[in-house]
């Protein structure tokens, strides 16, 4: 083989792999985007509730809606993301209520 067709096939061979890699670091940003948005959802969600513009029974019901409208996930794996936001979520009310009382 020449020189040149070792350089080319190296050079297609590299291209591949940062295509690869490139994909996956893609997806772990859009996983982090969208475990963030739920979270602002949640509370956003939370905060509407206590003023009173949504009832505290549709606000599952309003995260859902609005992460649905900036990503594609499953019903199933959306759920999981809101009770874990929500389960974090209560985890800071109890510490920083802990704080208050103390």
């Amino acid at each position: 083989m020449t020189k040149e067709i070792l350089m080319t096939i190296v050079e297609y061979g590299v291209r591949v792999v940062v295509l690869v890699i490139g994909a996956y670091i893609i997806e772990i940003i859009k996983q982090y985007n969208l475990e963030k948005w739920v979270e602002f959802c949640i509370r956003a969600a939370e905060q509407l509730a206590e003023v009173g513009i949504i009832d505290f029974n549709e606000r599952k019901d309003y995260v859902r809606q609005k992460v649905l409208e900036k990503f594609k996930i499953s019903d199933e794996e959306l759920d999981i993301l809101i009770e874990a936001g929500v389960e974090e979520l209560n985890r800071l009310k109890n510490i920083e209520n802990n704080k208050l009382s103390t």
